[in-house]
């Protein structure tokens, strides 16, 4: 079907979800009715989550979720190598983050934390701390790349 489509020069984009809207129906006892309601609850759904994750109490939840995650990952590799300076570890672990994310190379991650003392033996703050502050730097670069934020 999709090399079908491009040999008329319609646009794959544009009928997967055809596609997949006749696959639903081509199979289900579904009327056209009980169809659109599923999509339009879908899309409730994915609009009432948006939402809520752009409110303060949503982008809350995200950074708590992101600080544990960040302490977490310094704990085991801790666990992992308990040798390792901690400011080595944060460089590890930013650098791990940075390459999982174009975003945070465009706006100078590493740099920032680099900036904070994240990275030098004498600064390193303690694992919570900079789990809050690379988590509060990853929300300040995400604003900005969406543009919500200067």
């Amino acid at each position: 079907m999709t090399s079908l489509c491009r040999k008329e020069g319609v646009i794959d984009s544009l009928v997967a979800p055809a596609t997949t809207c006749t696959l639903l129906l081509a199979g289900s006892t579904l009327g056209p009715m009980e169809l659109f309601v599923i999509i339009l609850t879908v899309v409730a759904a994915g609009a009432a989550l948006v939402y809520f994750l752009s409110s303060s109490k949503g982008m809350q939840l995200v950074r708590l979720k992101t600080v544990s995650t960040i302490l977490n990952d310094i704990h085991a590799m801790r666990h992992a190598a308990p040798e390792t300076a901690l400011h080595d570890i944060y460089y590890a672990l930013a650098e791990e983050r940075t390459n999982k994310s174009q975003w945070l190379v465009e706006f100078e991650y590493l740099p920032m934390l680099r900036d904070a003392g994240c990275f030098d033996p004498r600064t390193a703050p303690e694992p919570q701390r900079c789990a809050e502050l690379m988590a509060s730097i990853e929300e300040k670069i995400r604003l900005q790349a969406s543009g919500m934020a200067k």
